[in-house]
């Protein structure tokens, strides 16, 4: 199968008066530090099902996947000040059916302000353009305010597994 992916170094367009606070700019190695800083808080990495990052080496290794060409990852930028609130991607997992799995992370000062909503809604109008059929994301059910984005966002709640952690998974998807 041969996928052709497209817009892979442009940032997202503005789609509708909805997203006045962000904006969404492709991901670069320029920055590391702070995705870094993100993987790196322990106030956020109790909600990361792969861990805290201990070195910046590990949050490399994440940045050079996100930036392959078949993943579309990006920074979302506060609009009024420039700020880096946080990032989203969508990382292919399946290539044949064309699955992704999402993930979006934002500092803590932004947690319940909608961003993560505004993103979301962003990528998943774009996505629809793209050769995307389905987008899949994992998240420990006591993160309330990500499964209230994902319902928010159209996700569709398929079942939940229980990890080494015993901390119970609420797998969602959301299909073009």
């Amino acid at each position: 199968i041969s996928i052709t992916f497209i817009i892979m170094n442009m940032d997202l367009p503005r789609r509708s008066k909805m997203e006045e606070r962000i904006h969404l700019r492709k991901i670069t190695a320029d920055d590391l530090d702070h995705l870094y800083a993100l993987y790196h808080d322990e106030k956020i990495a109790k909600y990361m099902r792969h861990g805290k990052h201990e070195s910046i080496e590990e949050t490399k290794k994440l940045l050079a996947l996100y930036l392959k060409n078949e993943n579309y990852a990006y920074a979302m930028m506060h609009k009024e000040n420039g700020e880096f609130i946080g990032y989203i991607s969508l990382t292919l997992i399946d290539a044949q059916k064309c699955s992704y799995t999402l993930t979006i992370m934002s500092y803590e000062k932004y947690w319940n302000g909608g961003y993560s909503s505004e993103a979301l809604k962003m990528l998943i109008e774009t996505a629809a353009a793209l050769p995307v059929k389905e987008i899949v994301s994992y998240i420990y059910k006591e993160n309330i305010g990500s499964c209230k984005v994902m319902e928010k966002c159209g996700f569709t709640l398929h079942f939940m597994i229980d990890e080494e952690s015993d901390q119970p998974v609420c797998v969602y998807h959301y299909l073009f």
